[in-house]
């Protein structure tokens, strides 16, 4: 194995390279905005847009996203005959081990951050294992041993209803990986929402340590808010998070599809 090394020069994005990977290249004052920025070093374009270019909405979802994620990957798809594929696949974190197949260029994942190393000490996601479950007598199912599988929150989902296809979904995001495909399938199969809206919707989500309710911006009413704080939740909130992917059979047969304005994806049709 081959150990990645860091280039010894990185070089800012020039012009044309940035109109390659910009949604709104015919906008030439967005271009030259997005220019100028990332030549400061800037790697996200947020609510720092030209006001003019602000009032066309331009950008990308939420938070026009310029540079590749290095999170966990998630693809939905279906064909016409209903087969479907929901595939979520991870190096675990930006680079994975750092160590490349000789030859390919195939970077090897990190899983090893999903085993426990030690109770009470948190992966780089923040999950915590217990004591529990780094000793053989409570089946050790996240220790670090031959033969173990670690812990992983990827949920690539498919449902069926009757025998029939009716929703793929999943998502990248580490911890948040399962409330995120939960949500989405209460918003689709509990308050029949349609696959965009579905996808769109605020989110909230607890891993119980940190022992927090993360809520999007406007997730939930103040009076919501009000009451969980009344009861003893700590509530933080935090920018939206989440790249889901998911595709709908609507009752009629049609396919919705739906990629999250949070992430990068768009859903496509052949």
């Amino acid at each position: 194995m081959e150990r990645a090394t860091p280039s010894s020069e990185v070089k800012p994005a020039d012009y044309k390279t940035l109109q390659q990977f910009t949604s709104n290249s015919a906008d030439p004052q967005l271009l030259q905005y997005l220019f100028r920025q990332q030549s400061l070093g800037k790697r996200r374009v947020r609510n720092s847009l030209p006001l003019a270019a602000r009032k066309k909405k331009l950008g990308v979802g939420f938070y026009a996203t310029r540079y590749e994620s290095p999170q966990t990957s998630h693809l939905t798809v279906v064909d016409e005959q209903r087969n479907a594929v929901s595939l979520t696949f991870t190096l675990n974190y930006g680079f994975g081990s750092g160590v490349v197949v000789p030859g390919t260029g195939i970077l090897m994942n990190d899983e090893m951050d999903d085993f426990a190393a030690a109770p009470g000490v948190p992966n780089v996601f923040g999950l915590v294992e217990t004591e529990a479950n780094a000793i053989p007598l409570a089946s050790a199912l996240c220790a670090i041993a031959p033969r173990k599988t670690p812990l992983s929150s990827m949920t690539p989902t498919i449902v069926t209803e009757n025998g029939h296809l009716r929703v793929a979904v999943g998502a990248p995001s580490g911890g948040n990986i399962i409330t995120q495909v939960l949500q989405i399938l209460l918003n689709v199969l509990e308050y029949k929402m349609d696959a965009g809206m579905a996808v769109s919707a605020p989110r909230i989500h607890h891993q119980w340590l940190p022992d927090e309710l993360r809520v999007e911006p406007f997730g939930l009413e103040a009076l919501t808010l009000a009451e969980l704080q009344r009861r003893g939740h700590r509530i933080k909130q935090t920018k939206p998070w989440g790249n889901v992917n998911s595709i709908v059979v609507t009752p009629d047969g049609t396919l919705e599809g739906a990629a999250d304005p949070r992430g990068e994806g768009s859903p496509r049709g052949l």
